[in-house]
């Protein structure tokens, strides 16, 4: 839940902040944010729809049709080694196993890693986006 608040507040600064603050904007180091953005992306590439599914399990499986929706055969979850008959579709409402919240939505299997590896480079992304603003920083300072 919090990985998706911080990228909702990422976003909310790219699509709403940034546009009505042309100086600070032009005063941003691009390289770092973008870096941050793209690390996010390519390290959590599922997280909003993990987050939906995590935050929202009985409105997404409310109805019959719905919950139809969101099971997936026992032959295709990669997470867990189920014994018997693999075609037998299961819901993984979602779950911590071997060190990955996973979660099944839509059919397919949503998972992340929480470790020690993914702390690290979520400390990446969050020491990035500060360093994007660090030249604004001091741009905001200068002009005092």
């Amino acid at each position: 839940m919090c990985l998706y608040d911080f990228w909702m507040g990422t976003q909310a600064i790219n699509q709403d902040l940034l546009y009505r603050t042309p100086t600070i904007a032009s005063q941003l180091d691009t390289e770092a944010k973008e870096r941050a953005q793209q690390t996010l992306t390519k390290a959590f590439p599922n997280l909003a729809k993990l987050r939906n599914a995590a935050g929202h399990p009985n409105e997404i499986n409310a109805t019959p049709e719905r919950a139809a929706r969101n099971v997936i055969r026992a032959g295709d979850v990669s997470r867990f080694n189920f014994s018997g008959e693999l075609d037998t579709t299961i819901t993984l409402g979602g779950g911590i196993h071997d060190g990955h919240y996973t979660c099944v939505l839509k059919g397919k299997e949503l998972s992340y890693e929480i470790s020690e590896g993914s702390a690290d480079t979520l400390d990446t992304i969050a020491a990035d986006w500060a360093r994007a603003f660090e030249p604004a920083a001091r741009f905001t300072q200068q002009q005092k």
